[in-house]
């Protein structure tokens, strides 16, 4: 109610006014988040040649109704024999991504040696396991990535 209030001293009324009536406001409030919303788009995973490293190419996307900030940090992990998660690399954004946009691609070369059977992680707005970004939507920040074609040898 924008319109409960009444009286010198502020009274609330036992029977509010419907206002919408009155202000045309009903169901005006907003249902959705401000925020942005990071997610990890995967472009690309060895692109045909599997030498020595495995090639990954990332983006940031925005799913949120607000920028994305840059300096966003992007997390790559690979599986171990434990089952456990090891992170490879950290990288970070340069620039802002508006709604509904991706940032540049990034290449990343990883060593197949150092995660099993081809399991990647890639996590946004993720700072070793920290979340750095208020965003709309929390809990899509990771996908698994099965880049097994480039991943012939055993793992250490």
């Amino acid at each position: 109610h924008i319109t409960n209030v009444d009286g010198p001293a502020g009274e609330i009324p036992a029977e509010p006014a419907t206002n919408w009536l009155t202000y045309n406001n009903f169901r005006s409030a907003s249902t959705s988040s401000s925020a942005a919303d990071a997610v990890p788009v995967i472009v690309d995973v060895c692109d045909n040649e599997c030498d020595a490293n495995l090639q990954l190419t990332v983006q940031v996307g925005n799913d949120g109704p607000a920028e994305l900030p840059a300096g966003v940090k992007t997390s790559i992990y690979g599986l171990q024999k434990d089952a456990s998660w090891k992170l490879l690399v950290t990288l970070t954004s340069d620039a802002a991504v508006a709604p509904g946009s991706t940032s540049t691609g990034v290449v990343v070369d990883l060593d197949p040696l150092e995660f099993l059977g081809g399991k990647l992680r890639v996590v946004v707005d993720d700072d070793n396991g920290v979340d750095l970004i208020d965003e709309c939507h929390e809990d899509n920040n990771a996908v698994e990535v099965d880049a097994t074609a480039c991943t012939m040898r055993a793992p250490k």
